[in-house]
């Protein structure tokens, strides 16, 4: 059973290799053990967006549950998304808080690396 699957999502979306559960100000994602993230992976994100968020801001929530990998060059597409106010990252031992503060590096945006789900919840719903 997925954690997520007791929080009341506006929208849950399976892509194969992650889950997103679209919410009123945030989204979470949850890679699939040992995917590799690459730039081309961004545009459904976009599509996504557009359709459930269009012209409202929100808050992206990585929930680091699995090991996988992100190509860092895909943080300037990330960055160009206008509403996007902020990023968290939900990271649970010292590997994937070390991932997280080196890809911080490549976001110019507000970024927090959390250690719970419902700390990167409580950061996103103070940032409006």
């Amino acid at each position: 059973m997925n954690q997520l699957s007791f929080m009341k999502s506006i929208k849950h979306y399976d892509i194969g290799y992650a889950d997103i559960f679209i919410f009123k100000l945030y989204l979470i994602v949850q890679v699939k053990e040992g995917y590799s993230v690459e730039v081309d992976d961004i545009d459904i994100f976009h599509a996504l967006i557009e359709n459930h968020f269009s012209d409202q801001k929100f808050i992206y929530i990585s929930n680091r549950v699995y090991s996988y990998s992100v190509n860092p060059l895909i943080y300037p597409k990330v960055a160009a998304v206008e509403n996007l106010i902020g990023m968290a990252v939900v990271a649970d031992n010292g590997i994937k808080i070390k991932t997280a503060s080196f890809e911080k590096n490549f976001l110019s945006k507000p970024f927090i690396i959390c250690s719970t789900l419902d700390e990167a919840i409580i950061w996103a719903s103070q940032q409006f």
